[in-house]
């Protein structure tokens, strides 16, 4: 039997809010209730069969399962050579290389009078 459309966003609606729970949590310096949040929410993904959105799924390391909060248990580095953004876990010093494409400069028309 398929799952409905509403439970599915049922479910996404659950992991958006775990997340945001995890956010605040990890905030107060509470670690372990925000990785229990994670955990959570992974659970409801592969449970419900719903995808995490990207936004979401980069906060997370992919070794430790920690949730990254930049410059507090991640350190940020912009790599402008290899086009990517590289989030680096001090827990357990993974790297998660996120890409993104470069942009020509914008050409500004100017109006005459």
């Amino acid at each position: 039997m398929a799952k409905s459309k509403f439970i599915l966003g049922i479910a996404s609606e659950r992991i958006a809010k775990l997340f945001s729970l995890a956010e605040e949590s990890s905030k107060k310096n509470e670690t372990k209730l925000s990785n229990k949040y994670i955990k959570i929410a992974k659970e409801l993904s592969r449970h419900y069969k719903v995808s995490i959105p990207k936004k979401l799924k980069i906060r997370v390391c992919k070794k430790c399962g920690e949730f990254q909060i930049p410059g507090v248990n991640s350190n940020v580095t912009v790599a402008s050579s290899k086009s990517c953004v590289i989030y680096t876990c001090k827990k357990c010093g993974s790297q998660n290389k996120i890409f993104y494409k470069k942009t020509t400069s914008l050409q500004v028309s100017r109006a005459t009078h």
